[in-house]
């Protein structure tokens, strides 16, 4: 049994007047303005700045109970066979409230009772694609059986081949999404239930998996391999939608490949190794897709009056977000004793990726070319393994790979990225008591 409580609160705040009140009043004609929301309403609604507070909290409860069982058919053979039964209940409550100056900016000043100006103020948040809600008591319980089974086989003392079949599942649950839309069944200006995209389903998979391991050259070889595939079926997307993040689901993805592994202890002092991947990631079925900014201006220039939020797009058949069809590495270690007490320490990898999207809505601008990245390694420890220090340089040839690529908010056209740690050199020390 596992209980967990997920609490966020969080207010923004926007500023109208940009902090220079006497700069708008110039821009807007000298008309005594000193804030856009004044100049947009003709000084119907003379406030600089207005907030946003929102708040959700849920409340979740995991419980399972699994079995598993080895039948040894023959000495040589092997079969296991898994059984989980989960049960995942969540609940959350959600809200989001509005202030202004009038008010104040803080959450205990939002939606006074009778405030007048409270048109004006949900008009200028619902700009921004924000409404007033108020959430109670949504929940959701939902029941998985998962079963596994695999067999194992020695062909020789030192091969094995395995066959496995395994299903699994991630728990649905509720965006927290400050933008999210709301029904207001009661026509006071507030949200009291939640659209079909507040809450998401859980994410099923079922995987086969082929594989070999084998030890060769009489115990200095290793070579590991599997083949894979996996279905997903609801697979969770997390989209961007311009201000927040959002989890959806894609109907149907196919995953599949496969990895080997080669490490061989080439003398008594070095050690090579090699491992090779390759995938086929893409989204089988995924016509709800969020769009890019480009497909989003298209959308709007179409259909004027609508939210750029609301566009969609097929990324049926396209492949899945950090995705590299091929990546690899070569990894080579060299140690030798230098005393009774000490050893030298000398290592250096060289890492591929292909090319990938760092972006859901598969911008090309989010596309990072494919990589190699370079480390090195260099030091002494005892001869016990008790103790080390190690001089090391990763990176370097200072490669900028993306880990994540979005469309910046209000500036179409221009993207927020972030990148993995550029070159680097270090010393470190290590101590195992």
């Amino acid at each position: 049994m596992e209980r967990q409580t997920l609490e966020h609160d969080a207010s923004l705040t926007v500023d109208s007047s940009l902090g220079q009140p006497d700069l708008i009043n110039l821009l807007t004609g000298d008309n005594g303005f000193t804030s856009l929301f004044s100049a947009l309403t003709a000084g119907a609604y003379d406030v600089a700045s207005i907030a946003r507070h929102g708040y959700f909290v849920q409340d979740a409860e995991t419980a399972s109970i699994f079995a598993q069982a080895t039948w040894t058919i023959t000495p040589e053979l092997r079969a296991t066979f898994g059984l989980r039964y989960s049960e995942d209940k969540k609940e959350i409550d959600k809200n989001l409230l509005m202030s202004d100056d009038n008010l104040g900016l803080e959450r205990s000043d939002s939606d006074a009772e009778g405030y007048a100006l409270q048109p004006f103020l949900d008009g200028m948040w619902a700009q921004l694609g924000t409404e007033r809600h108020d959430l109670k008591s949504i929940s959701r319980k939902a029941e998985n059986l998962t079963p596994a089974v695999s067999v194992q086989w020695d062909v020789a003392e030192e091969a094995m081949l395995y066959l496995s079949y395994s299903e699994g599942y991630k728990s649905g649950g509720f965006n927290g999404s400050d933008d999210m839309e709301t029904i207001d069944s009661n026509g006071d200006g507030v949200g009291d239930t939640p659209t079909d995209d507040f809450e998401y389903d859980d994410e099923e998979v079922k995987t086969v998996e082929l594989g070999g391991k084998f030890t060769l050259a009489e115990g200095t070889m290793r070579l590991n391999w599997a083949m894979f595939h996996t279905e997903f079926s609801n697979l969770q997307v997390t989209a961007f939608n311009g201000t927040s993040y959002t989890v959806g689901n894609a109907a149907e993805t196919t995953i599949e490949g496969f990895e080997t592994e080669w490490e061989w202890q080439a003398s008594e002092h070095l050690h090579l190794g090699v491992n090779v991947a390759y995938l086929d990631d893409a989204y089988d079925n995924y016509d709800t897709a969020a769009c890019n900014v480009d497909k989003q201006l298209e959308y709007v220039l179409a259909n004027p009056g609508a939210s750029a939020g609301n566009c969609t797009t097929d990324l049926s058949g396209q492949t899945g977000t950090f995705a590299p069809e091929w990546s690899g590495a070569l990894t080579t270690d060299y140690l030798r004793p230098l005393n009774d007490y000490l050893e030298l320490k000398l290592g250096a990898d060289a890492n591929f990726k292909d090319e990938y999207y760092a972006d859901n809505d598969l911008s090309e601008g989010s596309l990072q070319d494919a990589t190699w990245k370079f480390n090195l390694r260099a030091g002494i420890q005892s001869a016990d393994g008790n103790w080390e220090v190690m001089a090391y340089g990763t990176n370097l040839t200072n490669e900028q790979t993306l880990t994540e690529s979005i469309d910046m908010p209000l500036q179409p056209g221009a993207r927020i990225a972030y990148v993995d740690q550029g070159r680097s050199w270090g010393l470190r020390g290590t101590y195992n008591f």
